[in-house]
């Protein structure tokens, strides 16, 4: 077992401890995270959160055939906000994927470009349940 691997469970178990939960946590930490695109944005006005789910799929499809890729997570925020989250593996893969999709994918013409704010960062730490979760609440 290396240092990474013996750290590794180490916070698996005292994330354990600490929160009283039976479940275990991954704890990531390094160079080799990749980055973080972050996008928020509003659709036009007149867009259902249901005509983007079903345009979306057209971006989903594009994305995950895009060297660097490695995550993606769009979520809607009770105001109307939409947050795209993508990881790729470095910021010239965020770049190059960029610069062809908003030539390449129609569904783009659903958003309110003037709402548009993209940002990239350098991803530090990354901590996900190693076990799945449960999406209900008792």
């Amino acid at each position: 077992m290396d240092r990474r691997e013996l750290l590794l469970g180490s916070v698996a178990v005292a994330g354990m401890a600490m929160t009283g939960s039976s479940v275990a946590t991954d704890l990531y930490v390094g160079q080799a995270l990749g980055v973080i695109e972050l996008v928020r944005f509003r659709l036009k006005k007149g867009i259902s959160t249901e005509v983007w789910l079903k345009a979306n799929e057209e971006i989903s499809e594009w994305v995950k055939r895009q060297s660097g890729f490695r995550f993606r997570n769009l979520s809607e925020t009770e105001g109307g906000e939409w947050i795209d989250v993508v990881y790729w593996d470095d910021k010239e893969a965020a770049e190059k994927a960029n610069e062809r999709a908003m030539k390449e994918i129609g569904a783009f013409s659903l958003i309110d470009e003037n709402s548009m704010v993209m940002s990239h960062g350098k991803s530090h730490v990354m901590l996900r349940a190693s076990t799945s979760y449960n999406t209900t609440r008792d």
